[in-house]
């Protein structure tokens, strides 16, 4: 079975903080590469600790990228046709 990582971040606004205390809501592009251990290890261990706190400044876009290279009959992935599949999903 392949290993899939799912993302779920969910945003609050902040009705309870007064305007001038409020951040401009931004959003934020995160490019990764699928089947990528530093990528998982990033997202697991740092980014999830921090989304308590990412919803002050906006939210976070998730697009999978990567060294793919386009070929006459599709794609080469580096990791092979799994993680093009994996790149269709994401």
């Amino acid at each position: 079975m392949a290993k899939k990582l799912i993302f779920q971040f969910f945003f609050h606004r902040q009705h309870d903080k007064p305007k001038q205390c409020q951040i401009e809501q931004k959003s934020i592009g995160f490019f990764y590469q699928t089947q990528e251990k530093t990528v998982e290890t990033f997202v697991t261990k740092q980014l999830s600790y921090q989304s308590e706190y990412l919803d002050e400044f906006g939210e976070i876009n998730f697009y999978p990228y990567g060294k793919t290279v386009r070929k006459d009959n599709g794609y080469e992935c580096p990791a092979g046709e799994r993680q093009c599949a994996e790149n269709k999903i994401h």
